[in-house]
């Protein structure tokens, strides 16, 4: 796995979360 691509995914899922609240 590339950890890189895992980190922008996990930034991207908690960033989209908190803006949707």
């Amino acid at each position: 796995m590339d950890s890189q691509f895992l980190l922008g995914i996990a930034l991207s899922s908690i960033g989209g979360f908190s803006t949707s609240i």
